[in-house]
């Protein structure tokens, strides 16, 4: 990695190109998470980021796409041609850096993208926890959590996008098997064929004069036994 020292002696040009060379290796990102992937290298600052997307997105070379939460950074063929021709102009050292890390984060970023946690106080003054799982700008999962007073939400926000996916592959298995197991084809159409599942789930008792740290394992256990409630 490189220290601060050397990378402020980065050119411009290269720190563009190292921008483009994250793009393709990692697909599309947000900002947020293009920020994080280049400082885990010590490959640029904010500022440095920003000026560089800046003249990218002038030229034609990376644009943006709607996303629940963030807009999504992608290579555009120009972009694409770009780093194809000028790719050697990056020190070795650094696209292999970029590759290594890459191959790291891609599958969290993807994850990432496709979950989302918040929790919001509603007009009669409840608060909730919602939590949604995305496919292709469809929401395919939409979990409404009410809270008890004082929750803190900090673990289940952190943890969802590493459980989403199987809370959503426990539920369909009541909708398609009734709890039994289901092939890779036939979740596939599901999600294809479906559209969002809402469930609306009570609160979960913190006890007094404490604040709840609320588990994924709860949720979906919880998830689950509704949905052995309901006919499909």
């Amino acid at each position: 990695m490189m220290t601060s020292y050397e990378r402020k002696k980065v050119p411009e040009n290269v720190q563009k190109l190292m921008i483009l060379y994250s793009l393709q290796t990692l697909g599309p990102v947000t900002e947020t998470q293009l920020l994080q992937f280049l400082t885990d290298l010590d490959a640029m600052n904010y500022i440095e980021m920003r000026i560089a997307l800046m003249a990218l997105a002038d030229s034609g070379e990376v644009t943006s796409s709607p996303h629940p939460e963030e807009r999504l950074l992608t290579l555009t063929q120009t972009g694409k041609e770009c780093i194809q021709q000028f790719a050697p102009k990056i020190p070795a050292s650094t696209r292999r850096a970029i590759e290594r890390h890459g191959d790291g984060m891609r599958k969290r970023f993807r994850n990432e993208q496709q979950t989302q946690a918040r929790t919001f106080v509603s007009t009669d003054g409840r608060q909730y926890l919602q939590l949604r799982l995305t496919e292709n700008d469809r929401i395919l999962l939409s979990i409404l959590i009410r809270l008890p007073a004082g929750s803190r939400m900090t673990f289940v926000q952190e943890r969802w996008f590493m459980v989403a996916e199987d809370i959503y592959n426990g539920i369909t298995r009541y909708a398609i098997r009734g709890g039994g197991e289901f092939t890779e084809g036939e979740l596939k159409q599901y999600r294809s064929e479906n559209c969002e599942l809402i469930l609306d789930l009570p609160a979960v008792p913190a006890a007094a004069g404490e604040c709840s740290e609320i588990d994924p394992e709860q949720i979906a256990n919880e998830t689950i036994r509704r949905m052995q409630q309901v006919n499909f």
